[in-house]
């Protein structure tokens, strides 16, 4: 939809109506919710499989799967639904908070902090269960992955909604609310590029995936053993 947003600024007053902005952002809005609640999940899914390993793995994946996604589909549909019931008519220059109108505005970045801040919580507590009992370096190193995506993605969104709120404090222009609004949403774009480096440099099983992926490395039969019995050394290290 960016072609969209540029419209208004190319050939008229850089504003147009809350019905078209809200219609063009509505599916982004919802993705916006559901990427920062899916840290959240997948950060609960490591506390549990670290600290009730047995249970874990008697679970019923399909019905557990199922439960992650209901939730992260009730969290997402609120950000429509302040969309919807908070809706005025208006001329808006359309960026991702122009979607939400008076308090929705408010409220619609309070969740997602709320969020960001409750994601911390089930990752501190993985890595003091793993602190304090003799687990393997693998482990570890597995969980190190998962930590630094977790503050690349937290601390992206924790910028990103932050940035926000001091350019909807300050008093500017809406024009360069526009534009800073748009920048604000780099920490998150980051947060997401960063994702595979860090799977690729700490993770042996990630790396031979993406060169497979890529077939950048041809990799032989040969260096296909070697890298096996380096992810078993890693396994039980």
């Amino acid at each position: 939809f960016g072609p969209l947003f540029e419209y208004p600024i190319l050939f008229g007053d850089g504003l147009t109506d809350s019905f078209t902005c809200s219609t063009e952002l509505i599916i982004s809005e919802i993705g916006v919710y559901s990427g920062c609640f899916c840290v959240l999940s997948i950060g609960l899914d490591r506390l549990l499989s670290i600290t009730f390993l047995s249970f874990y793995r008697r679970l019923n994946k399909k019905i557990y799967l199922t439960i992650h996604l209901v939730i992260i589909f009730a969290f997402a549909s609120y950000s429509p639904y302040l969309m919807v019931a908070y809706y005025t008519p208006q001329r808006v220059a359309c960026e991702i908070p122009a979607a939400f109108h008076g308090e929705a505005q408010e409220l619609w970045s309070q969740a997602l902090v709320i969020v960001s801040f409750l994601t911390l919580i089930p990752y501190t507590l993985t890595w003091i269960a793993l602190r304090s009992r003799a687990a393997s370096s693998y482990t570890k190193r597995l969980f190190k992955s998962l930590l630094l995506v977790m503050i690349f993605d937290v601390g992206g969104w924790l910028s990103a909604v932050g940035m926000i709120k001091l350019i909807y404090t300050v008093d500017i222009s809406e024009g360069n609310r526009f534009v800073l609004s748009f920048l604000a949403g780099w920490p998150v774009h980051l947060g997401i590029t960063m994702k595979p480096v860090i799977y690729y440099t700490t993770s042996t099983e990630y790396r031979t995936a993406f060169r497979q992926l890529l077939y950048c490395c041809g990799l032989t039969t040969t260096s296909q053993q070697i890298i096996h019995l380096s992810t078993s050394r890693e396994r039980y290290s």
